[in-house]
């Protein structure tokens, strides 16, 4: 059995600790998500998947048939987020955790009502 694990919202939780299926089942478990939730890119549409080891030859496969029906995302964003995630740590770990502030206050508001 192979678990592909949407993981889009995983940065944005507020209570607890986020428990990804991959801790659990890492040897077939396939990550999901991307920049647009948590990293406020909405609508740049940039994703991307990891593939445990174990599952190498069937992400090559995968890789082969999706090269004619997927298109690229812009190049702008793929550079932009290139860049935040080699040299922008301190910062994007800041803007997470302001997030999560953020929607934990809206979520104790909506719960009041």
């Amino acid at each position: 059995m192979i678990v592909l694990s949407d993981e889009i919202y995983a940065q944005l939780i507020f209570d607890g600790d986020f428990c990804p299926t991959a801790k659990v089942y890492p040897e077939r478990t396939i990550i999901m998500t991307g920049f647009s939730k948590w990293g406020s890119s909405g609508g740049w549409r940039l994703g991307y998947a990891y593939f445990p080891e174990e599952l190498e030859d069937f992400r090559k496969a995968l890789v082969a048939s999706a090269g004619q029906s997927h298109s690229c995302a812009p190049a702008p964003i793929q550079f932009a987020w290139a860049k935040a995630l080699r040299d922008e740590h301190e910062q994007i770990d800041a803007y997470v955790r302001d997030c999560r502030t953020i929607l934990k206050t809206v979520a104790r508001f909506c719960e009041r009502f």
